[in-house]
């Protein structure tokens, strides 16, 4: 991919502009801009008078300081003059509008998929609680990650699913909101952005609680997380319904690039079983039950 800030010393992985123009929001980013620009906002009003666009200093002021986004109708093709008049690559702000609406159709599943790949935010710990019913469907997924920004002004993580339809519900339990979803039933793909309380510095840590209840589905006979980047600690509870309790219990790691490890697992009086793994690297890791 070709660094768009290749022609400015943005490149920093430390500075806080280059994260907020790759991560948002749009008001961070244009705050920080500005600032760099060292610019007050009636120059910027002229300059950007001059490049025949109309923006009063009110309006950048509260585009800078809240949640106010450009206006589809008057506001956002003047975004470019601004582009310009604050120095920055062509169409890095009005990629952020983008990002931020979640009813544009520009921010569809691949375009999530795309940004995802470039992950900003390493996993230090993953914690997984995994709760099935009495017919051996899956009930909820809480899920706890304690992640740690690679760089200044990260404001966004990723939820990932795959796995049959119906997709699950996902819901927010602590330290983000949830942003954008996206989903494809076909294929049993659901997207999502976890909003942070706010962005973090480098070497900044979080904790992100969220949810997936599942409604519906086929019975399953096993669970699997995928770690791309690896963690330094990972953890999966599986919960069975006292109704239903598996006749053995195996997990398993798949690390990428090598074979299977299998461990027998073994079910508690509270019918519950798990795998910790510590330090996992990049790949898959589950646990299989056998129901008879």
């Amino acid at each position: 991919m070709t660094d768009p800030f290749s022609d400015k010393d943005f490149s920093s992985t430390r500075d806080p502009l280059a994260g907020a123009l790759a991560d948002g929001p749009f008001g961070r980013a244009l705050d920080l801009a500005i600032q760099r620009s060292e610019l007050t906002l009636e120059h910027i009003q002229r300059e950007l008078s001059a490049r025949g666009a109309r923006l009063d200093p009110n309006t950048l002021s509260d585009w800078r300081c809240s949640d106010a986004l450009p206006a589809e109708d008057g506001e956002r093709p003047e975004i470019a003059a601004l582009e310009s008049v604050l120095s920055l690559p062509p169409g890095s702000l009005g990629a952020l509008l983008a990002d931020e609406d979640p009813a544009d159709p520009r921010t569809d599943l691949a375009q999530l998929q795309r940004r995802m790949r470039t992950p900003r935010l390493e996993r230090l710990m993953v914690q997984e609680n995994y709760h099935l019913g009495p017919d051996f469907r899956h009930r909820l997924l809480r899920v706890r990650e304690v992640v740690r920004a690679k760089r200044d002004g990260v404001g966004r993580a990723f939820v990932y699913y795959h796995g049959e339809s119906p997709l699950p519900a996902l819901t927010a339990a602590g330290g983000c909101r949830i942003g954008r979803i996206r989903t494809d039933p076909t294929a049993g793909l659901l997207l999502a952005e976890l909003l942070l309380e706010r962005p973090l510095a480098v070497e900044e840590t979080a904790v992100l609680d969220y949810e997936l209840a599942f409604h519906g589905g086929k019975p399953v006979d096993h669970h699997e997380r995928r770690l791309p980047l690896g963690a330094r600690d990972y953890l999966l509870q599986v919960h069975f319904d006292p109704a239903a309790v598996p006749a053995d219990c195996l997990g398993y790691l798949r690390p990428d690039g090598e074979s299977e490890t299998v461990r027998q697992l073994w079910v508690g009086q509270y019918h519950t079983t798990h795998l910790v793994v510590p330090q996992p690297e990049a790949g898959n890791y589950g646990i299989r039950w056998i129901t008879s």
